[in-house]
């Protein structure tokens, strides 16, 4: 290993000069980590370390940026392949690829790397930080499994994002802080890490089969974040594939099964087929048509049964509540939830409607493939229809055309559980007197809170059956106590009944 060496300002790292080695570079490490370790071991900062690597097109730019394309260290289209092997002694690019090919194999339509930086407390403190840090399903560290990952810098909150893009110093935050600074010589600390995989889900991942691989992929899950980041994501998906693998107790994992002759009925695929090979594009829309408009009036069949039941159930004592909401000083929170929980979903005007007839009009919107009653899950119904057809437009394996039973059948049941989620959310809101604002009872028109508490849904077709599978934490909602301002009231008035 040659001496360390003092770098002139704005000029490439002579690479016969440079302070490197090889024993520093560590299994599963990332890119971004094997280029910080040699920006902080020869002093330089981002610029001097792309004008030392970086490709020719890069170097021809007479003003250098920090731009996301220039600093990428997932493609790392700016940077040659060829000097950092000369320098480094490693192939970053290949390494990495390789690395990251066996995760792509199991779930290929799935984002699977964080925009953000995440790094473990432990490893970052001898300067180490692995590929696998970066994966959206890992939530602790494999080889640390009690500490959870940051994505943040721990003085200014800020986030790190995945690229080489510090202004001064490497591993540091904007806010000038230091997420790796060693107490004892780098050179040291560097040497002696040696970091082993004991993550028991990562380890089963990087074993597993050819034919797990493959039912693996066959899997579809629907959420309305990237589904990866679900917290237990990884855990449910070698669960589905290797039950000895057990997943946690708080989890409550539900599976209904469709009948065995679900996709005898629907056929439209050769009637379509036939009007598009004559490119019969009248009749091409009319079977659309009529298929949306089934999927449509299913999805209102459902919506209306989950209406019957609510006011069944949680509803049952708070029937007069509802139809008195607006007359009335005070708020029941059912009766709130109730009727803004149904104006949102079905993208009405006027609150008022709830409570007398009213003629339903079906919303279009151009961007929606898939029209359900719900305005407010348009974008989780793309997601399902990436994942059930498969494809924009017409297709053998499109099972849209193969069975319209079947797509409502998926379609349904995903719905069913969003609806009841929004309520559920709609009444903690409710609870928590969240519309009240400055002495003011606000309604609503547009559901003001996300997702709260969504499960994670998964679907597969299991020989004739298809399996519509919903994974719940248990443990995450917390509901606040409802009280009805009327409760008293009306057990006076049942009492005096009796």
């Amino acid at each position: 290993m040659t001496s360390k060496i003092t770098l002139l300002h704005d000029k490439p790292l002579d690479i016969n000069f440079y302070t490197w080695n090889l024993q520093w570079v560590k299994d599963y490490e990332s890119p971004w980590s094997i280029f910080e370790k040699f920006k902080y071991a020869n002093n330089i900062g981002t610029k001097d370390f792309l004008k030392t690597f970086g490709t020719d097109e890069l170097l021809a730019i007479k003003h250098l940026a920090l731009s996301e394309k220039n600093c990428n260290v997932v493609r790392m289209e700016r940077l040659q392949d060829d000097k950092i092997e000369q320098i480094l002694k490693v192939p970053v690019k290949k390494n990495a690829y390789n690395i990251l090919a066996l995760v792509n194999r199991c779930f290929p339509s799935i984002n699977l790397l964080r925009s953000n930086l995440a790094y473990c407390k432990i490893c970052i403190r001898k300067g180490y930080h692995s590929i696998y840090h970066q994966l959206t399903f890992i939530h602790n560290c494999p080889f640390h499994p009690r500490a959870k990952l940051y994505e943040a810098c721990q003085i200014c909150n800020g986030r790190f994002r995945y690229v080489l893009n510090d202004k001064f110093n490497p591993y540091s935050c904007e806010c000038g802080a230091k997420i790796f600074n060693a107490s004892y010589p780098f050179q040291l600390v560097w040497k002696i890490h040696k970091p082993k995989i004991v993550s028991p889900t990562l380890l089963k991942l990087l074993s597993l089969t050819e034919d797990e691989i493959f039912r693996l992929k066959e899997m579809h899950f629907i959420h309305n974040e990237n589904v990866a980041s679900y917290e237990k994501f990884l855990e449910i998906c070698l669960n589905q594939i290797d039950k000895s693998f057990t997943i946690d107790t708080h989890i409550n994992h539900r599976i209904t099964v469709s009948h065995s002759n679900l996709f005898l009925h629907g056929n439209r695929k050769e009637e379509y087929s036939r009007a598009e090979k004559v490119a019969d594009v009248r009749s091409m829309k009319i079977i659309d048509r009529e298929i949306d408009a089934d999927i449509y009036n299913s999805t209102v069949n459902t919506y209306n049964a989950l209406c019957s039941r609510l006011r069944k159930t949680i509803l049952k004592d708070h029937s007069s509540c509802i139809k008195k909401l607006f007359k009335q000083k005070e708020i029941c929170p059912y009766a709130y939830a109730y009727i803004n929980w149904r104006v949102c979903i079905e993208g009405l005007s006027n609150h008022s409607n709830i409570l007398k007839v009213y003629n339903r009009k079906k919303s279009f919107h151009d961007y929606a493939r898939l029209e359900t009653i719900s305005v407010e899950d348009i974008p989780i119904f793309q997601k399902l229809t990436h994942e059930w057809e498969k494809s924009l437009f017409f297709h053998e394996k499109n099972k849209r055309y193969l069975s319209t039973t079947a797509t409502k059948w998926v379609t349904n049941h995903l719905l069913y559980w969003l609806l009841f989620n929004h309520f559920m959310n709609w009444l903690d809101f409710a609870s928590k007197k969240r519309y009240r604002e400055k002495g003011k009872v606000y309604f609503y028109f547009k559901i003001p809170f996300g997702y709260n508490n969504l499960p994670l849904f998964g679907f597969f077709q299991s020989g004739e059956n298809i399996e519509f599978h919903v994974w719940e934490n248990k443990w995450i909602r917390k509901q606040s106590p409802c009280i009805c301002p009327f409760e008293k009231k009306r057990k006076k008035a049942n009492a005096k009944t009796v």
